[in-house]
């Protein structure tokens, strides 16, 4: 069986203070400001996603 591709999230995706030129990737009415690490495994928790958490 084949692994499924990883996607890997980073909190400047999310960030509404920075602009895309600096790494934001969703839409500024939906970014909020400097979005931590421990949000956004909450998030993909309430979303029942298999994730895999690497602080370096």
């Amino acid at each position: 069986m084949r692994k499924q591709d990883k996607v890997i999230l980073w909190p400047a995706y999310f960030d509404s203070t920075k602009s895309r030129g600096e790494g934001r990737k969703v839409p500024k009415n939906l970014a909020v400001p400097s979005p931590k690490v421990s949000e956004l495994k909450e998030a993909v928790e309430k979303l029942s996603l298999e994730h895999e958490l690497v602080l370096d």
